[in-house]
């Protein structure tokens, strides 16, 4: 039988239109001051990780369309944003300059 499998290395083609469909991060780069545009506000959470996987960030406070982040103390370079739609997760990635 054949198998495949499937290496994830980062933010994939899918992931980053199903980003856009619910939630767009701008402006990008930054300077770790920026806002999230919740798409129909169906974003139930949000989550931001540095290049080591560490978490930086985390809200559920994104019931409005337009949500300001503030990540400005942390050190520059790329961060993951995850955004939540229930059980479903897509990552988007942002850069602090």
């Amino acid at each position: 039988e054949m198998y495949s499998l499937l290496v994830s290395t980062g933010v994939g083609i899918n992931d980053e239109l199903n980003t856009k469909s619910i939630a767009n991060v701008f402006p990008n780069p930054s300077n770790g001051i920026f806002k999230i545009k919740n798409y129909e506000l169906k974003i139930t959470s949000v989550e931001i990780y540095n290049m080591l996987g560490t978490k930086v960030y985390s809200t559920t406070k994104i019931a409005e369309s337009n949500v300001t982040i503030d990540i400005s103390n942390q050190a520059k370079g790329i961060y993951f944003v995850r955004f939540y739609e229930g059980d479903k997760m897509v990552t988007n990635k942002i850069v602090i300059q």
